[in-house]
Parts: C-alpha cells; structure tokens; sequence
C-alpha cells in the first residue's frame, strides 16, 4: 500500500516532465524535487532517495554557475546532502566533496553577509566530522577557529549563542585529549559554564552541558592540573559528580538521557570510591525502574536492557552494605529483581547472597532463564538469603 511519503514525489516528477529541458521552471522543479526526496528520506529511510536528491541538486547547480546570486544557498544544500549521505554509507569521498563545496559557499558569503554564521558552523561540524574519522589535527585547528569565528557573530542575547559555545567548548575538549594543553581545557570549563548560565531553567540542553562539564572536571582531576596530587578527592572529582547527579535528576532532559547520565555517575563515582556512590547507584536503578516501565513491548524492554549493566543491582547492594546499609542492600537487590520481572516476566530468585562482613563486597548467584550470572565481587562466606534478612531484623532493632 503505499503512503503519503512514498507517492510524494510522483506529482512533482510529473509536472516536472511537462516543463522545458532549461530555464527557471526547470531549475525549481529539480530543487523542489530534491526537498521533497530528502523529506521522504527522513520517514522511509530509502538512501536511494537522497542518492537521487543528490544527482537534481548537482544540476541545479550547473544551471546556476559562478557569480548568480543563489549559488552560494545551492552549495550549501548540496553540501549539506552529501554529508548526510556520509552519515548513512561512510563513504570519505562523499564527506571531502562536502567540505569542498561548503568552502566555496563560505567564500561567498564574506564579512556582513546574513547567512556567514550558518555557513561558518556547518563547515565547522563537517571538518570536525572528519578529524573524527582520520585523526588529522589541522581540521580540528580549523573546526575550533571557525568555531570561534561563529561565535564572534552571535553575540550575547542571540538565541543560537548557547549552542555555539557548547560546541566550541566539546571541540576544545577534544584538542586537549589529543595535546593536553591546559589552555584548551579551561576555555573548555569557561564556555561550558557560560553556555549553562544563558540557559533557561527547564530548557532540555542543560543536561548535554552537565554531562560536558563532567568529562571536564574529570580531565582536571586525572591530569592534576587543578594542583593536587593522585588519589585526592579534590574540588574537581567533586565538581563532576556534582555534574553527573545534576544530569540525572534534571527531568527536562528525558529519561533516557538522565538513566544513561546516572551510569556514568555510578562508573565514575564506582572508580573513585567516591563519597556519592551509593546516591548514584539508587538513582540508577530507580531511573531504570521507570524507564523499563515506561518502555512499551516485552521485547523492546528485552532489547533495553542490553545496553545496560546487567550487574548493576548486585554492584549497588555491594555497594551499599560497605556502607554499613543492610536494609538499603535488600532494598536495592529487591528492585533490581522487580525490573529484571518487568523485562522478562520470568521469575527471577536469589539464590544465594554471600559475605555481610561491611568491609567486603556482597557476592550473589542469579538464576535467570535458567542461566546462571555470578557477578563475584569479594570472597564468598556462605551466607544465606534468609541469614541476610535475619540480619536486617537485627539491624532495625538496633
């Protein structure tokens, strides 16, 4: 059967057919086939439409050459076609074509031309895309100065600036994992945090620059360059962490999002034996409770929980009771049995839960569909489910 987006084009092509071979008609027909190709793209997902985009924009091209007014706007489109096709084949000939033409494009688009920003910012993405895929350091260079280039032209109170400087900062960041030249890292921080404070309260991008300052205060810890030693739980350990609960728990975000900012958060605070683990490990599985419950199928939340850590509650429960928190490591195993049901509608049982001594690692065997997981973290001492909770009665009478 088909639907509105495969018969889409059929009228365009036909009165495209009826026009003359040259001339304005021709030219509009051939762009607007193009447009409407590239929407069909974006809802049937057929590459061979924008293969077929691709061919009419390079005619409209030739009929507009070098000095007609709209040539720079055809370029760009076709750079900008060329480069989604990259997205969706790899091929590096497709990626350097666009940079190509989008360097013509900007070269006639000079000083106080309107639409110098746009053009600026797309070569920007697409040079940074390559250095991405071959490693050569020249277009990150390029990347960052057009970077900067853009930004100048988007002063405080235009509406883009935010973005701008959240992209130029990610790129910054970058340079300094290749280099690590602190300059870089600290203007990194400096518009990271400027782009946070031109952002409205619940607007959904802060979580993306909380997760970029993170990354940032991670690099400041590990390369000491914030003048502390190896192991120290200094103000930049801290900050990140602070980061990484701020994008959990910012509903804005979405779920998926804030579920996937909380696993780093445990990662990271897991590694540091940081002060905030166990708060990250219960963020996570409570965001995961939610998210596999919000997820629709069976086997959507299946497929979902791939992507996740499949130890997570047992991580959290050993987590917990090196805390000196029995009932928060019942509590924790519990719920990590009640998403596991969700997922699978499978019974799901502990078998067996090892080691309560705090200063040791909680170490349990799951029998789920009949496979056994057995996520050792510790030396087991052969404690039972019903020891465990014997304990938990003898922690609440204290």
């Amino acid at each position: 059967m088909l639907t509105k987006w495969s018969t889409l084009a059929f009228p365009l092509q036909t009165r495209f057919s009826d026009r003359a071979s040259v001339g304005l008609d021709r030219s509009t027909s051939l762009n607007n086939l193009a447009t409407q190709l590239s929407k069909r793209l974006g809802h049937l997902g057929n590459v061979e439409d924008l293969d077929q985009a691709i061919a009419f924009q390079r005619e409209v091209l030739a009929l507009h050459p070098v000095g007609h007014t709209d040539r720079s706007s055809l370029l760009n489109n076709l750079a900008h076609r060329l480069f989604a096709r990259f997205d969706h084949r790899g091929n590096a000939k497709d990626l350097d074509q666009a940079i190509a033409l989008a360097r013509e494009a900007l070269a006639l688009r000079p000083s106080g031309h309107s639409h110098r920003s746009s053009s600026l910012g797309a070569l920007a993405i697409q040079l940074s895309t390559r250095f991405d895929h071959r490693g050569n350091a020249e277009d990150l260079d390029q990347a960052i100065a057009l970077h900067w280039e853009t930004l100048a032209l988007c002063p405080v109170g235009h509406t883009d600036r935010s973005s701008l400087l959240h992209n130029l900062a990610n790129e910054l960041f970058t340079r300094f994992d290749h280099r690590g030249n602190a300059e870089d890292l600290n203007e990194s921080r400096e518009n990271l945090c400027c782009a946070l404070t031109l952002l409205t309260e619940h607007d959904p991008r802060r979580s993306m620059i909380h997760d970029s300052l993170a990354s940032v205060y991670l690099s400041f810890h590990s390369s000491r360059l914030d003048g502390t030693g190896s192991g120290e739980d200094t103000d930049s350990l801290n900050a990140a962490m602070h980061h990484f609960k701020a994008a959990a728990n910012f509903v804005p975000g979405g779920l998926l999002r804030r579920l996937q900012a909380s696993l780093s958060w445990v990662r990271h605070a897991d590694q540091h034996r940081h002060a905030t683990e166990l708060d990250a490990y219960a963020t996570s599985m409570q965001l995961m409770d939610v998210y596999m419950s919000a997820t629709a199928s069976v086997s959507s939340r299946h497929s979902a929980m791939k992507d996740f850590p499949s130890t997570l509650a047992v991580d959290a429960a050993s987590c917990a009771l090196r805390s000196g928190d029995v009932r928060r490591a019942v509590e924790l195993l519990e719920q990590g049995r009640t998403i596991i049901w969700t997922q699978s509608h499978c019974k799901m049982c502990i078998s067996r839960v090892y080691s309560l001594d705090c200063h040791k690692e909680l170490h349990c065997e799951y029998w789920h569909n009949g496979l056994r997981v057995s996520p050792a973290r510790g030396i087991p001492t052969g404690y039972s489910e019903s020891y465990l909770l014997a304990r938990l009665g003898d922690h609440d009478n204290r």
